[in-house]
C-alpha cells in the first residue's frame, strides 16, 4: 500500500489522466482489501485471546496507513475534478463565443439578403426564406392544380409510375 501511496506524486507530475484513474481505482481497491484483511486478522486476534492493547496498538498502525492512502485518494480525485471543471469552463467558453459570433453574423447575413433581394424575393420569383442557420434558400414556385376524381385518375398513380420511380434509383 505504501509503494502505490508513494507513486501518487509521480503520477500527477506525469498530468496523464487515464494513469491517473487507473491509480485511483487501485488505491481504492487496495484500501478495501486492506480494511478487509484488517478485520480479519482483528477477529482471529480476538479468538487467540491476545491482549486488547497489544491489538488495538496493532489496529491504530494498520489504520494510519489506510488513512494515508486514503489522503492520496483524496488528492487524486481532487486532480480528477479541477481537471473536468476545467475542461467544462473551456467549453463554455468555446459555446459562448461561437453564439456571440453567430449573432454578430445573422445581421449581416439578413442585410445582405435585403440588399441581394429587395422585398422578399428572388430573381426568379421564387420567395426567399431564412432556414434555421441564418442562410437564404430559395424555394421552387409550385403550381398545384385541383384534380377532379380519385387518386387512380392522376398520371402519376398506379404500377406504372411505381415502376418509374424504381427505375430511377
Amino acid at each position: 500500500m505504501r509503494l502505490s501511496a508513494d507513486r501518487t506524486s509521480k503520477i500527477l507530475d506525469a498530468n496523464k489522466q487515464g494513469a491517473i484513474e487507473r491509480h485511483l481505482k487501485v488505491l481504492q481497491a487496495m484500501i478495501r482489501e486492506t480494511d478487509h484483511c484488517k478485520c480479519t486478522v482483528e477477529a482471529e486476534k480476538i479468538g487467540t485471546k491476545q491482549d486488547l492493547r497489544e491489538i488495538s496498538y496493532w489496529n491504530t498502525e494498520v489504520e494510519t496507513k489506510i488513512g494515508k492512502g486514503e489522503d492520496e485518494v483524496t488528492v487524486l480525485q481532487q486532480w480528477l475534478e479541477e481537471k473536468k471543471r476545467k475542461e467544462n469552463y473551456a467549453q463554455e467558453e468555446k459555446l459562448k463565443f461561437e453564439i456571440k459570433r453567430e449573432e454578430t453574423r445573422k445581421p449581416q447575413m439578413q442585410a445582405k439578403i435585403q440588399h441581394d433581394h429587395p422585398g422578399g424575393r428572388g430573381t426568379s420569383g421564387t420567395i426567399m426564406r431564412e432556414d434555421a442557420k441564418g442562410m437564404s434558400v430559395r424555394l421552387p414556385k409550385m403550381n398545384i392544380e385541383q384534380l377532379d376524381g380519385s387518386h387512380m385518375d392522376c398520371p402519376d398513380s398506379g404500377a406504372s409510375s411505381r415502376r418509374w420511380w424504381i427505375n430511377q434509383i
